[in-house]
């Protein structure tokens, strides 16, 4: 399914280290559910501000994911090109690049 996102979307955001044992060894876990919650705006500024992620950078296996709410329950976004990011985008002259991104969720 294909949903639009603009700048006033209320999105997900989470990540997690955890592991799990696999036949081929061990496996970082699927991201479940948000760890913050708000615009993309919003979010940015937690991803910049959350020091046990910072921490991880360079030195951890993680997975993060984005979500949505979708009929009262949060929903992974597939990453694709546009990403949401490029909703706080902007040009030189000041106006965003894009207003809407399409995004598919799994």
């Amino acid at each position: 399914m294909t949903i639009q996102i603009t700048r006033k979307t209320k999105l997900g955001f989470g990540y997690t280290s955890a592991c799990e044992q696999t036949e081929s060894g061990l496996r970082v876990c699927e991201v479940e559910k948000p760890d913050y919650i708000g615009t993309i705006k919003q979010l940015q500024e937690a991803i910049e501000n959350d020091k046990t992620l910072a921490s991880w950078r360079g030195s951890t296996y993680y997975n993060t994911a984005w979500f949505v709410k979708i009929n009262g329950e949060w929903t992974k976004i597939k990453w694709e090109y546009p990403t949401i990011f490029d909703l706080i985008e902007k040009m030189p002259e000041g106006r965003y690049w894009v207003d809407v991104v399409d995004v598919e969720v799994v």
